[in-house]
């Protein structure tokens, strides 16, 4: 079976989805830059994320997946700490830390300052296709819903204990 993976990455904060894949433009070392009209904006409470490193795809996974994150983010916009809650399987893990370190954030804002944010959650996610283009759903089928691909960060992230 020949893979080909495409990736898509969202934050979550209050319920706030941003999907990154189709407002991303990546660069062939693997950055990816969400152009700046497409940026979030930072809030109190939340950091936007404007660009990093693309997750990899691991050579040994053979189904789709995800990992739900809490990302510390300082005041410089760097994640300062990243604590992996949750995976869909464990090959996913060491990928995730690795993309998530170089994740480049706007800081949340206080009254016009930068501040540091503990604890925001995210969700690296991981498509997997065969070679006629057919969705590899992770082993429990939690990706999928009607048959189709759904990386739902509430539905996925928050089903798992975050603490």
């Amino acid at each position: 079976m020949s893979k080909n993976c495409i990736i898509t990455i969202a934050a979550i904060s209050l319920q706030i989805l941003t999907p990154l894949a189709a407002q991303a433009q990546v660069s062939p070392g693997g950055a990816f830059k969400i152009p700046t009209e497409k940026q979030d904006q930072p809030t109190e409470t939340r950091a936007a994320l404007t660009g990093g490193r693309v997750p990899i795809m691991p050579s040994r996974a053979n189904t789709s997946g995800y990992c739900c994150s809490l990302v510390d983010i300082g005041i410089d916009g760097k994640p300062k700490k990243i604590k992996i809650e949750y995976c869909s399987a464990k090959v996913f893990k060491k990928p995730t830390k690795r993309s998530t370190k170089g994740y480049v954030f706007n800081p949340a804002v206080k009254n016009g300052e930068p501040i540091a944010i503990q604890g925001q959650p995210m969700i690296t996610s991981y498509h997997l296709v065969d070679e006629e283009g057919r969705y590899i759903p992770d082993v429990a089928h939690r990706t999928l819903v009607d048959g189709k691909p759904d990386f739902d960060v509430n539905r996925l992230c928050n089903a798992v204990p975050i603490s």
